[in-house]
């Protein structure tokens, strides 16, 4: 299973089912604990999901910060102040972005 579809599941359960937070981490640890189905970038997926279980972001902000992290990213920016609250991200807001000019 690819990590991109790991994500997916976790959107359609919240969106589609209306479920909370501890059925959809039940269902990630029950894939992830499933021997006859290899999950991509398992031991991210794992962190990820530490991460989730902490705090009140969603399972697809705690794994892109952990994605970035394994690829030794100093920092992982979102306009999400959640995300930047409980999943290690940074919070970067409109105005920032408004104010940096590209160099050249």
């Amino acid at each position: 299973m690819s990590i991109v579809t790991l994500a997916e599941i976790t959107w359609v359960l919240q969106a589609a089912y209306g479920a909370g937070r501890e059925k959809i981490g039940d269902v990630v640890e029950n894939l992830l604990q499933t021997h006859t189905l290899v999950v991509q970038l398992a031991e991210i997926a794992w962190k990820s999901l530490a991460t989730y279980r902490k705090g009140a972001a969603d399972f697809s902000d705690c794994l892109i910060e952990r994605l970035g992290a394994a690829q030794d990213c100093e920092a992982t920016y979102t306009f999400d102040k959640t995300a930047a609250r409980d999943s290690g991200m940074l919070l970067l807001g409109a105005k920032q972005l408004v104010q940096q000019k590209p160099k050249g």
